[in-house]
């Protein structure tokens, strides 16, 4: 959780930046320091370095293969590796795969468990594994931006405008990460909630009493603002129609012209014509 207040205090208290500027001429004349690398040229030392690939291709088995390298002092892809203590932790794979797939590691390496002393390793699955939590976009903040975020129809239940974003958030988002939740489906109710609504608020509030409405509710909420605001612009269009029988246009397509300016293209089309058709 984010403590607004401190993070504040913080910033405005000089003596807790140890940060300052300088100028590049102060860098004359010092040795550039060397950078520590865990695998020299691609892994560096004391930093975050993300492995990144599609599912299923090995990123896992990967890791745990460096892992067990650092902690034996052996290569690893070819590479050299900083010998030392290392720590895998594991989202996905339980205790009983992470003792097959470190087995056949060792294997690979003619080493045996006794040898990985300086390996810890723990298993997270089927439990929380939620690193951090985020409450950062707090509706009742003032000045709180989440009103103003564009949100695709595939998100809007992850990301409720009227919920702060924090831990269940995250879940939500893991979940659909998985198998993009049920995306498609949602995009659909939202979709037919947004054609009833266009119908006018009271055939809207009939759907939304109805079965079909009360089980769309819980995705349908995400956007009632502009659901609201829908029906509401049908009723207005519905009494003007009604009121003022110019009110449509004349024109079966809408060419995006005024009036003056199609008044002016018509003319100019008829004296077009008629130079046509006079005699040369």
């Amino acid at each position: 959780m984010v403590n607004f207040a401190a993070e504040k205090a913080k910033r405005a208290d000089p003596k807790a930046r140890k940060s300052q500027f300088f100028t590049a001429t102060m860098l004359d004349g010092k040795e550039v320091p060397p950078r520590n690398w865990l695998v020299p040229g691609l892994i560096p030392a004391g930093t975050v370095t993300l492995l990144t690939g599609d599912g299923g291709t090995g990123k896992s088995l990967l890791a745990l293969q460096l892992a067990t390298a650092c902690a034996l002092g052996k290569p690893w892809l070819g590479k050299t590796v900083a010998g030392g203590r290392a720590l895998f932790v594991s989202a996905e794979d339980d205790e009983d795969e992470l003792h097959r797939r470190l087995a056949d590691v060792l294997d690979a390496e003619d080493a045996s468990f006794a040898d990985l002393d300086q390996l810890a390793l723990r298993s997270l699955a089927g439990e929380d594994a939620l690193l951090t939590e985020l409450d950062i976009l707090d509706p009742s903040a003032p000045g709180c931006p989440v009103h103003q975020i564009k949100v695709a129809d595939q998100f809007k239940t992850l990301l409720d405008p009227r919920r702060s974003m924090g831990v269940d958030t995250g879940r939500s988002m893991a979940e659909w990460a998985k198998g993009q939740g049920d995306a498609q489906r949602q995009k659909e109710v939202l979709d037919h909630a947004r054609e009833k609504a266009r119908e006018g608020t009271a055939r809207f509030t009939d759907w939304w009493r109805s079965d079909e409405g009360i089980a769309a509710r819980s995705v349908a909420r995400t956007i009632i603002d502009e659901l609201k605001a829908l029906a509401e612009a049908a009723d207005r269009d519905a009494v003007a129609s009604e009121d003022d029988p110019f009110g449509g246009s004349v024109h079966g397509d809408d060419d995006g012209l005024t009036d003056d300016q199609r008044a002016e293209l018509e003319a100019a089309e008829a004296a077009f014509r008629a130079a046509q058709s006079e005699p040369a």
